[in-house]
């Protein structure tokens, strides 16, 4: 390069925080950066900004390494930044900085002066306010988990995006938001293991247009994260440990629905996949007549002068087959002259709210003792020995009380329909699933064989060859 040449500078700007995208940040460091340039006689050929990425984060920074590749092949001889820390702030990205000037002879500029990495004099520097940096970001991350800690054991609202059920204030439910999400943790609680849908919820909100605070649609994964918080029944944690049961937010549901929902989703044995959604109200629900081993019904098809049509055939072979549309007609028509009937409303086995609370109370007296007898520990009140000995049979009580609050969670899938003002309506509302968790419930239905070709009466169908029996009779 000759002396009359001008320099070519690529501008690099970054901000940590800007949560509504404004920019009004990296515009000015762009402007300041312009400026320099100007008083340096260089030219700038490029412009590289990385927007609300704090030294916290551990996301990459795009464009700083668009401008690594950019000076990689030639494109510019000088770096022009608002100050050091806009470039690295962690030794890793400090590294990576020298040898790029030192391999490419880069020129460094910033507000506070050059930074000549090419010297040893230079990376001394840069090496010092690096890990002055780093202590920066350590010490920060140290203090924001103390005060979260904090805020979790006083049951406060530390801010951050909003909750889902949630006012953006953290403590206001937003109506439609929390039904959804309390719906769903009934629908859970009432639908058998094999035929409830993370994915089919997911598909639920999406239509019921429930935002995603977090961006993005709502997945299986989402869906289960927001279903199992401890949030939602008002209680504070911190890294996963409950530490304020009275936190205070307005609460979705109660505690023992929450602990129910987190022992059906987050039990190890639960596929990690989620479970194939039922299409038909008797596919894998309904038995066949023909064999006696309790091989149940799959969906075929059927054929005939009248066209081929979609049949229950039993898993084991071609010998039986039932068309769905009238026999789930007929099931259906009988399930609801039952669930119409007042001993339906027997099978309503909600554990009473008194009980609830009574169970709750015992546990929240046991965890105070333990908070007391590890105080009594600390001052040197009893020795080791004996707070092993009373802390484990107080664990153990607790255990036990835990149990029963989460058995207690347990909802008859006939809630909500049988003791509804009117039960067709509340039928026609519910999912597929919990249909199928309401006939399993309470009958054992058997597909028979049955003649071929019309009926007498002129009908195809023959509801003889369904037989419906109440789960008891059946037994």
């Amino acid at each position: 390069m000759t002396e009359t040449q001008r320099r070519r500078a690529v501008l690099y700007q970054r901000i940590s925080s800007d949560p509504k995208q404004r920019e009004l940040g990296v515009e000015r460091q762009e402007k300041a950066n312009r400026a320099l340039a100007e008083r340096l006689d260089a030219d700038v050929v490029a412009v590289f900004t990385d927007n609300d990425l704090t030294a916290y984060s551990d996301k990459p920074r795009e464009d700083y390494v668009r401008m690594l590749e950019f000076l990689r092949t030639g494109g510019a001889e000088m770096i022009i930044a608002w100050d050091t820390e806009r470039l690295y702030r962690r030794d890793q990205e400090l590294n990576e900085l020298i040898h790029f000037a030192r391999l490419y002879d880069l020129e460094i500029q910033t507000q506070e002066g050059p930074l000549n990495l090419r010297k040893a004099a230079g990376r001394l520097t840069a090496r010092i306010k690096s890990a002055v940096g780093s202590y920066d970001i350590e010490h920060g991350q140290e203090r924001m988990w103390e005060e979260k800690e904090a805020a979790a054991d006083k049951g406060l609202w530390r801010g951050g995006s909003r909750p889902t059920g949630y006012e953006k204030d953290g403590l206001t439910l937003r109506p439609n938001e929390a039904k959804a999400i309390h719906d769903a943790m009934k629908q859970v609680l009432a639908t058998n293991d094999t035929d409830f849908s993370l994915g089919e919820i997911a598909r639920q909100w999406i239509e019921l247009g429930i935002e995603n605070p977090r961006g993005g649609t709502w997945t299986r994964t989402s869906v289960k994260y927001v279903l199992c918080r401890w949030r939602n029944a008002g209680i504070s944690t911190h890294k996963g440990e409950v530490r304020n049961k009275k936190a205070q937010w307005a609460t979705i549901c109660a505690e023992h629905e929450t602990l129910g929902v987190r022992a059906k989703l987050l039990d190890p044995a639960r596929s990690t996949t989620d479970v194939r959604i039922r299409k038909h109200l008797g596919s894998g629900l309904f038995r066949c007549g023909v064999c006696a081993d309790g091989t149940t019904v799959k969906v075929g098809s059927s054929g005939g002068s009248r066209g081929r049509r979609q049949a229950y055939r039993c898993r084991g072979g071609s010998h039986l087959t039932r068309p769905i549309t009238y026999t789930d007609a007929y099931v259906t028509e009988v399930v609801l002259a039952y669930l119409k009937r007042p001993e339906a409303k027997l099978r309503l086995y909600d554990v009473p709210e008194s009980e609830i609370a009574k169970l709750q109370d015992e546990a929240n007296a046991i965890r105070a003792e333990l908070e007391g007898l590890a105080v009594d520990l600390g001052n040197r009140e009893i020795d080791r020995a004996a707070y092993k000995i009373a802390a484990g049979r107080m664990n153990e009580d607790l255990k036990r009380i835990e149990a029963k609050l989460q058995e207690s969670s347990a909802r008859s899938p006939l809630n909500g329909i049988a003791n509804a003002d009117d039960v067709e309506e509340a039928w026609e509302a519910v999912t597929l699933g919990r249909k199928r968790a309401v006939i399993d419930a309470l009958f054992e239905i058997t597909l028979l064989k049955g003649r071929p070709g019309r009926q007498p009466g002129g009908r195809y169908f023959n509801p003889k060859t369904v037989q419906i029996l109440p789960k008891h009779q059946a037994a």
